[in-house]
């Protein structure tokens, strides 16, 4: 696979809520201070709608290059400080033109790798493609 096809990435930092009390297990998913972070980032860059809470973690629309995509987070099991990210391309279109959508996937890519760089508390994002990479 090339390099294009790698949509999940991992890095690590300390900025971000990564444990719960046991009051806060069932009502708390991790992730929405960071889901908000990226977002924060990504103005200028992309159209970002608010950050949706799934069963996982979070996801996030994303509109950039004229493409359609999502931007998923998660808290990484592994590790107390990882976090693993994810891109999909969004809506139905998408999915049956995935070639298409998938052209908006390097440029999303590009601008995540940008934020990281920039944050000398997040470690730089290392992308698989495969999450079972990331075990």
């Amino acid at each position: 696979m090339s390099h294009e096809n790698k949509l999940h990435g991992y890095f690590e930092t300390d900025m971000f809520l990564s444990g719960l009390d046991d009051a806060d297990v069932d009502r708390v998913m991790l992730g929405h201070d960071c889901a908000e972070w990226f977002k924060s980032r990504l103005v200028g860059t992309a159209d970002v709608g608010e950050p949706v809470q799934e069963s996982y973690g979070w996801a996030s629309s994303v509109t950039i290059a004229g493409r359609s995509l999502w931007l998923m987070l998660q808290k990484w099991h592994t590790t107390e400080r990882g976090w693993h990210v994810w891109i999909e391309p969004r809506g139905l279109l998408a999915r049956v033109q995935r070639a298409r959508a998938a052209a908006g996937v390097p440029e999303l890519r590009r601008a995540l790798d940008r934020i990281a760089a920039n944050e000398p508390r997040v470690g730089g994002i290392r992308w698989v493609h495969d999450p079972a990479e990331l075990e």
